[in-house]
């Protein structure tokens, strides 16, 4: 009698077939996992800096280094600022001004991790990396206008 060794035609055509069908299903998945990263890391940044916001205004109304009644300070902006964690943060009515050496330095944003862009007046967007891809996938932080108007956060991830 002829032992046979080895796999017929048939067997070897279900084993692809199947694998085929895993990987059409697989490959969507993968793909969406990059558009939730760029999501989460949007809501980490505006997480880091409502907590920041708040950390840095609690310090400068409990410990009075600071006053909450000052506006934007003119120039570099260190007339109005608090010292936290041996650095300086520059300041609008107690909150952190949007700027690089307001929110971006208290929330401890680094420029490996998001693009940190200027907006207009009082506003500072914080994008996924190579956000220029993706329209609409920013944290953008607004700054305090006036005494006891807080800062506000607005998370757009429409187009990450």
């Amino acid at each position: 009698m002829n032992m046979q060794k080895g796999f017929t035609l048939i067997e070897l055509v279900v084993v692809i077939v199947v694998i085929s069908i895993l990987s059409a299903y697989a490959i969507p998945k993968f793909y969406d996992l990059s558009i939730q990263a760029r999501i989460s890391t949007i809501n980490a940044a505006a997480g880091s800096m409502r907590s920041a916001a708040d950390l840095i205004y609690l310090g400068c109304v409990v410990t009075r280094p600071c006053n909450v009644q000052n506006g934007p300070a003119g120039g570099n902006g260190l007339a109005n600022s608090i010292v936290a964690q041996g650095k300086s943060i520059t300041l609008a009515y107690g909150y952190p001004r949007a700027t690089p050496a307001g929110i971006i330095r208290a929330a401890a944003l680094d420029t490996s991790n998001y693009e940190i862009v200027q907006g207009p007046t009082g506003t500072i967007q914080v994008r996924a990396p190579n956000a220029r891809l993706f329209d609409k996938c920013e944290a953008e932080y607004r700054q305090s206008s006036a005494q006891n108007l807080p800062y506000t956060i607005t998370v757009t991830t429409s187009g990450c």
